[in-house]
């Protein structure tokens, strides 16, 4: 076993012979293998790699060979001459048993395992068609299962890799003659030349050990084309350090790919394993970063190591998923910061993280996120007519560039009459009013400060404002003069009514008054006069 590190152990060392493949059920830590002794010794063994102490126990086949065994325990089948060993998606393991031209499949969910027959009549050929009975192998040397249960044989007397599907065999790469053209083209108009290895790598696409021609080449899956990924035709053992595809790679027998798209080689002739490079991608979140409250925050990933293709994904309100912006350095609005909490300050350090993806290739990387409380602004809309005594309505407010802040209410601490003494504390909304009565005209001083809930105070605002007296009723004097002339006559003198002169003045007090008095010296005053009117009229009829 070589670790990630690049250190190598040995995983198992004892009862072991000639072994000639090994798949592992990465979901079950499970390692399976084959070996091969010519007609001695047959079989596939298993291995807890999940546990301790590492031991390997025989699943099928044994010190024998031949074909024999389908539908019934695995412990009691042989195998003609086994070869290569692939796990499908459930656990289950497929056997290329090249001596007997079938390919045949173990089912770990029995108990105990069954074996039975996946494709091949058994004759040597390369006929296409139903798995288990048209169609037929020439001498199969590995096998791979996709993550959708599609099974693909290196068929190494036919010059193909064929593809098992929904029960039917088909060519998948190769055109039955030997050779080592069509790189670039219709993976079935190709040559391959005694392909001993096939491998699916972690993103669909089909990896060939093409033997003879000294070659790995590669199919995509999505179009079909093939082409080749390491070995310039020529053996062995070149070119390390250097272009893939200008290296010597002799013989390769067996090929696996990581997840980031390594690719390991088994070389036979070379007694080494092959590597080339995959893509390395190093994930950089930038930061830490720090806003004030309203802002928009501005990421920057472009410190992470990844390929001119790779994807930027950003979560950014803790979920762990990767949903919440795109992009190398992306800039989110402030819109999108209030549905991700991170609209209002104080507030923070809150983690946020990147994960860059190239291919099959992904890392993730975090940092962190500071929003900073910004102090509101306070504003004032005074009336342009205050009067003294009269009740006035001021509208007082705030403006903040936290959405939060402005959706809440704020504390308002108002000074009348500016003598640096808060006369009212009221909590309101970002626009309310407020109303105040001054008691006497002149001018006056109104300042206002706005505190939003975070404790933030503004700048005082304040508004230089002038008192109006209330309106004065004007003082009037009434006067009412009655005067009786004695009428020039022959007639004897008639004692008369004194001439009388009746003036009455009275001062009208200012309106709000409660005495009565004004009212009954008016109608005093109608009176006399009406009756000094009446006198005189008597006399004139006298």
């Amino acid at each position: 076993m070589v670790a990630t590190d690049g250190t190598i152990s040995t995983l198992l060392s004892t009862d072991i012979f000639n072994p000639v493949d090994v798949a592992v059920d990465d979901a079950n830590q499970v390692l399976y293998f084959t070996e091969e002794v010519g007609s001695s010794l047959n079989r596939v063994s298993e291995v807890d790699i999940g546990g301790a102490p590492i031991v390997a126990q025989v699943i099928a086949g044994g010190s024998s060979s031949g074909y024999a065994g389908d539908g019934g325990p695995a412990s009691a089948a042989t195998f003609a001459s086994i070869a290569g060993i692939g796990v499908g998606p459930d656990g289950d393991v497929y056997i290329a048993d090249r001596g007997a031209n079938r390919v045949r499949r173990i089912d770990v969910g029995t108990v105990p395992y069954t074996i039975s027959l996946f494709a091949g009549n058994g004759s040597a050929g390369g006929t296409n068609g139903d798995a288990t009975t048209v169609a037929n192998f020439s001498g199969p040397k590995d096998v791979a299962v996709a993550a959708d249960g599609t099974v693909y044989v290196a068929d190494e007397g036919t010059n193909l890799v064929r593809v098992v599907e929904g029960g039917t065999v088909s060519v998948f790469a190769g055109n039955y003659t030997s050779g080592s053209t069509g790189d670039g083209g219709a993976a079935t108009a190709a040559q391959l030349n005694s392909p001993d290895g096939v491998e699916v790598a972690p993103d669909g696409d089909v990896y060939i050990a093409d033997t003879s021609n000294n070659r790995v080449r590669k199919v995509d899956v999505d179009t079909g084309i093939i082409t080749t990924v390491a070995g310039n035709g020529d053996c062995c053992g070149a070119g390390d350090g250097g272009p893939a595809t200008a290296a010597r790679v002799g013989n390769p027998v067996r090929v696996d790919v990581a997840a980031n798209g390594a690719i390991y080689i088994a070389s036979e002739p070379e007694n080494a394993v092959r590597l080339v490079d995959g893509v390395v991608v190093i994930a950089d979140a930038g930061g830490p970063y720090t806003i004030a409250e309203g802002d928009a925050l501005v990421l920057d990933g472009s410190g992470s190591i990844a390929g001119p293709t790779a994807t930027y994904s950003w979560d950014l309100d803790g979920d762990t998923v990767f949903d919440d912006a795109t992009g190398q350095s992306p800039t989110v609005a402030l819109g999108d910061l209030v549905g991700l909490g991170l609209a209002d300050g104080p507030a923070g350090p809150i983690t946020v993280a990147v994960q860059v993806t190239e291919g099959v290739v992904s890392n993730t990387a975090d940092s962190t996120v500071t929003v900073t409380n910004v102090a509101p602004t306070a504003t004032v809309a005074v009336p342009s007519s205050i009067i003294a005594g009269t009740p006035v309505v001021i509208e007082v407010g705030a403006i903040d560039p936290s959405p939060v802040d402005m959706a809440g209410s704020f504390t308002y601490e108002i000074d009348w009459d500016g003598d640096g003494i808060v006369d009212d504390t009221v909590v309101r909304p970002a626009d309310s009013p407020v109303t105040h009565t001054y008691p006497s005209a002149g001018p006056a001083q109104l300042t206002v400060v706005a505190i939003d809930k975070d404790g933030g105070r503004s700048v005082p605002i304040v508004s230089e404002i002038t008192v109006a007296a209330a309106a004065e009723v004007t003082t009037t004097t009434t006067q009412v003069t009655t005067t009786t002339q004695v009428p020039t006559t022959t007639q004897p003198p008639t004692t008369l009514a004194p001439s009388t002169t009746i003036v009455l003045t009275t001062d009208l007090p200012a309106t709000g008054s409660g005495s009565s008095t004004p009212v009954l010296a008016v109608a005093l005053t109608f009176l006399l006069a009406g009756m000094a009117l009446l006198a005189t009229r008597s006399a004139r009829r006298t």
